[in-house]
Formats: C-alpha cells, sequence, structure tokens
C-alpha cells in the first residue's frame, strides 16, 4: 500500500512538471507574438514623441494669429481636421500665405501638408471653429491617421495607440498616462521652490464676474505685438509670435527700475544671458532671475495646478495686500496655451487684473483676466514690487 502511495505522488509530480513547462512554452510564445520589449517601447516611441511635440509646438505658436483674412486667404484653426487651415480666396493664395508665414515668424508652415490644410472657395462656418480645450490638446498626428486609413493604407499609430498595444496591463497604462499629465502640467523644467503656498482653497466665488472698473496703477505697459511686435527673437519667431515672457519683464522692470528697459533691451538681455527665448516661448524661473539681478523685490515661486480664478485669488490678495504684484504663467486652452502676464490688483469681487502683453493690447490697461472664465488656468507666479 505504502509503495501505490509513493508511485502515485511520484506520477502527479511528474504531471505537475509537465504542465508547468507547457504552460511556460505557451506564455513565452504568446509574449514574442504580441508585443516588443518595453525597450522596443522606448526605441519606437521616441521618434514620435518628438514629431507630435514639435508639431503642436508649431501649433500652439500659431494659434494667437487665428483668425487671419486678407485678399488672398483666410487663415485658422479648425477643430473638425485638428489643423490649421487656409481657405483660398484668390489663385495666388498659397503663394501670398507662405509669405505671410515667414513675415510672421511661422516658417515652419510654409509648404507643410502635415500642418496646414488649403481649401478651396467653401463657406467659412462650415469650416472654422473656435478649438474648445480639448480639441487644441490633440495631436496634430491625429488627422494624419485618419487622411491614411481613408486610403485604405495602414495608419502610423501615436504615442497613445502604441502604449495600448505594447501594455495590455492596466497600472502601466495608467502609470505612463500620469507621468505625461505630470509632464503637461508645468511644460519645461521647473525649479524646486523653497517654500510654497501649497494648494489653494476655493473662495466663495463660483464664477467670477467678467465686470468690474480697472483700477488705477499708472504701470508702463508694453504689446508683444504692436510697435515691438517684429523683434527677432534669439532662437527664432518673434516678439509678436512667443514674446509674452521678455514683454512681461520688461513692464516690470520698466515700472519699478527704468524706464529704459524696452522689450528689445530685455530680448538682448536675455541673449546676451544664454536663457531660452525663441518660437517655443521662454521660462519664468529666468524672468524671475532676470528681474533679480535688476534688483527687483521677489518672492519664492507658488505653483498652483492649473486652478480657475476662485481658486487663487484668495492666496494672491494676502501677497498684494502687503504690496506684491505678480509675474504670473498661465494655461488659456486646456493643457496648452501657456502664456505671461503680470497681476497688479484683484478688486472685491475677485476680478483679477493684469498687464497682458498679448490679450490686453486693444485696451487701456489692466485688463480683467477673468473675462475669459474659466481660464486662464493658474501654473505659476512669484511676487514682485519696488
Amino acid at each position: 500500500m505504502r509503495k501505490v502511495i509513493v508511485i502515485a505522488i511520484g506520477v502527479l509530480f511528474f504531471l505537475f512538471i509537465v504542465l508547468f513547462v507547457i504552460s511556460r512554452v505557451k506564455t513565452s510564445q504568446q509574449s514574442n507574438q504580441t508585443g516588443p520589449t518595453p525597450t522596443t517601447f522606448f526605441i519606437d516611441n521616441q521618434s514620435a514623441k518628438i514629431n507630435s511635440q514639435q508639431n503642436q509646438r508649431i501649433i500652439n505658436n500659431a494659434l494667437p494669429l487665428t483668425p487671419y483674412e486678407n485678399e488672398n486667404f483666410r487663415f485658422d484653426y479648425s477643430t473638425s481636421l485638428n489643423q490649421l487651415v487656409v481657405q483660398e480666396k484668390t489663385l495666388q493664395a498659397k503663394e501670398k500665405f507662405s509669405e505671410w508665414a515667414m513675415q510672421n515668424g511661422l516658417t515652419e508652415l510654409a509648404d507643410n501638408p502635415e500642418l496646414v490644410v488649403f481649401q478651396g472657395q467653401s463657406p467659412i462656418s462650415d469650416n472654422f471653429t473656435t478649438p474648445t480645450s480639448a480639441e487644441v490638446n490633440q495631436s496634430p498626428t491625429t488627422n494624419n491617421e485618419s487622411q491614411t486609413t481613408n486610403n485604405n493604407q495602414s495608419p502610423t499609430p501615436t504615442s497613445a495607440d502604441n502604449n495600448q498595444q505594447i501594455y495590455s496591463y492596466p497600472f502601466i497604462n495608467e502609470f505612463l498616462n500620469i507621468f505625461s499629465k505630470l509632464r503637461q502640467n508645468i511644460g519645461q523644467v521647473t525649479p524646486t521652490p523653497t517654500s510654497s503656498l501649497g494648494s489653494p482653497s476655493p473662495s466663495s466665488i463660483t464664477n467670477p464676474p467678467a465686470g468690474g472698473h480697472p483700477p488705477t496703477s499708472g504701470y508702463m505697459y508694453y504689446a508683444q505685438c504692436n510697435g515691438y511686435g517684429g523683434i527677432s527673437l534669439p532662437s527664432g519667431c518673434t516678439l509678436c509670435n512667443a514674446g509674452c515672457g521678455p514683454t512681461t519683464v520688461a513692464m516690470i522692470a520698466s515700472s519699478f527700475v527704468s524706464a529704459d528697459y524696452d522689450p528689445k533691451i530685455i530680448v538682448d538681455m536675455y541673449q546676451s544671458r544664454g536663457y531660452g527665448l525663441g518660437c517655443a516661448g521662454s521660462d519664468y524661473y529666468d524672468a524671475h532671475s532676470l528681474l533679480e539681478s535688476l534688483s527687483v523685490k521677489t518672492t519664492d515661486y507658488l505653483i498652483f495646478n492649473l486652478e480657475s480664478a476662485d481658486q487663487v485669488v484668495s492666496d494672491l490678495k494676502n501677497y498684494l495686500a502687503a504690496g506684491w504684484t505678480f509675474f504670473t504663467l498661465a494655461n488659456f486652452r486646456e493643457n496648452g496655451g501657456g502664456h505671461f502676464f503680470w497681476i497688479t490688483d484683484i478688486d472685491e469681487a475677485g476680478n483679477v487684473w493684469a498687464y497682458d502683453p498679448y490679450y490686453g493690447r486693444f485696451q487701456a490697461p489692466p485688463l480683467n483676466e477673468n473675462s475669459r472664465y474659466p481660464f486662464p488656468k493658474y501654473r505659476v507666479a512669484f511676487g514682485v514690487k519696488k
């Protein structure tokens, strides 16, 4: 009896080993057939990610100039196509658009069918609509994929598509999504502040009014697209295209230090110090460093998580009461449209008044930034005063 039991145990152990080996072989074969290794993912995805980021940067640089229309063409952003669209009004439209793009620092758009679609004379209302926050931030490759699919060819997967093909495990995809969102929140390299306000607590304001009367400040105002708009930036484009950072610095320096610090002088100072300044814009920490070097008093960075005005005014008011104003970075579209401006006051109704180098150029300053509520979405600010 004992011998039978030993034999039975031996047979069961042998069957267990055989089943284990078979399962391992099947798993290995499925793994080899369904997807590459994580190393292949990073290599194959890198060029697609870079191209997508470059295309989105080009589109973001062009959006402030839309819509634009002259006797030859109309230039705007199409949400249905997720592309920049030129409606041809004359036979010379393509040539004239290329000339206009070059003159306005948008050289990447000239003869670039990947980003610009030319259309004949069709109703503008059918093709052009103001982009929503979600639509603006779609990758330009999305439209290319739809066009390729219509031609019965294999579409090129986007970064998100590659993530889903390679990783079938939800927690890995979630990690990749979180990592991507964290990179988008601040954009470029963010210095670690020595202190911050933490998470701003919402005030009682649920929808800040866009009215009110602008306070009198007497600060110096410069518009990035008017008299100084044609100034060339060190790394490409013009002040009008991507110069909100140095223009805001110029307003603060001219108001607190000397009227000699106009936008041209500030751009030259950015260049001489090796600060990044071009079609991709500029960095807030370079503005902080430059203003400090001019003896402007500054605070540490106040980091916000894309909060709207009603969520940040209570914290900013505490500083304003002590005489501080704010060099500010905020998004004017969801996860995009980063823009610098100078907050000079917040009234009792919660209206945020600012010297805005771009959106404020059509009126006497300051501008009520709450007029675009729930935008702008605040990202970073630091206090400045004389």
